[in-house]
């Protein structure tokens, strides 16, 4: 049976605290006072990049990041909520540090988030304006939601994927490779072929590339302009390069233990 609604054009996420509800629509933030549900009334149209949604508090956290091309990206955005009628950002984290967020959940003043680009990452919130990086772990590349229950989170990414995060995640760091994966060969544009990128640094190594995308399940590795570490489950249309060095072509790393 039908109580009541309200108008929020375009809703597509809601999250309830109190006699709150909190509604998403892609580009705004409706508050809508619900003490008497057959009576819902609107509080306040924030304006801000918007998708999913969590409130801790009086704070709420919004991601941005839609399959809607015409949506803009924003990383997460942080927003008091204390007066439901006059909501005001307190800050936000940048969509070049956390491209693709698409979901969010909070625990005390850590805030981890879901990102088809970074996996999981984990964020210090405990200064809305001055957000940091606590650590992050790579996926598949397709992170869209994220729940943590107490000390285990739980992403899902194509499969689910558990996490211990009663300290930090640390940020991967490529270190010594296993001696299943092998230089396969330079191609030319070979990483456009892989899922996800997972590391950029000075200190990137093949090994350590093979060995970061071993842990998170991939089947293959390739390594870019020397610092950058690419996973994928596939190379198929790869072009192999007659180059002898690869100074001008990715590498790409091969499951076996042997060169062809």
């Amino acid at each position: 049976m039908l109580l009541g609604s309200c108008a929020a054009p375009g809703a597509q996420r809601v999250f309830v605290a109190g006699t709150t509800a909190y509604v998403t629509n892609g580009t705004a933030l409706f508050t809508v006072d619900v003490t008497i549900p057959s009576s819902p009334s609107v509080l306040s149209t924030y304006s801000v990049p918007s998708w999913n949604i969590h409130v801790a508090d009086t704070t709420a956290y919004l991601t941005t990041a839609t399959r809607n091309p015409s949506w803009r990206d924003a990383g997460l955005q942080i927003v008091d909520v204390s007066n439901p009628a006059a909501p005001s950002l307190l800050g936000s984290y940048p969509a070049a540090s956390a491209p693709a967020v698409f979901d969010v959940t909070v625990s005390g003043t850590t805030a981890y988030v879901a990102s088809t680009d970074k996996g999981l990452m984990m964020l210090d919130v405990s200064d809305p304006s001055s957000v940091a990086l606590l650590g992050s772990y790579p996926s598949r590349g397709h992170a869209q939601a994220i729940a943590v229950p107490g000390d285990t989170a739980f992403l899902a990414d194509v499969g689910l994927y558990t996490f211990q995060v009663s300290t930090p995640i640390p940020t991967p760091v490529p270190t010594p490779a296993p001696a299943t994966f092998y230089p396969y060969g330079c191609f030319l544009s070979a990483t456009k072929f892989l899922a996800r990128r997972v590391y950029d640094g000075e200190d990137n190594t093949q090994q350590g590339c093979a060995k970061l995308c071993a842990d998170a399940g991939y089947a293959w590795a390739g390594v870019e302009s020397g610092r950058e570490c690419w996973c994928g489950d596939s190379i198929k249309g790869a072009v192999k390069t007659v180059s002898s060095d690869c100074s001008e072509a990715p590498v790409l790393l091969a499951p076996g233990n042997s060169g062809m």
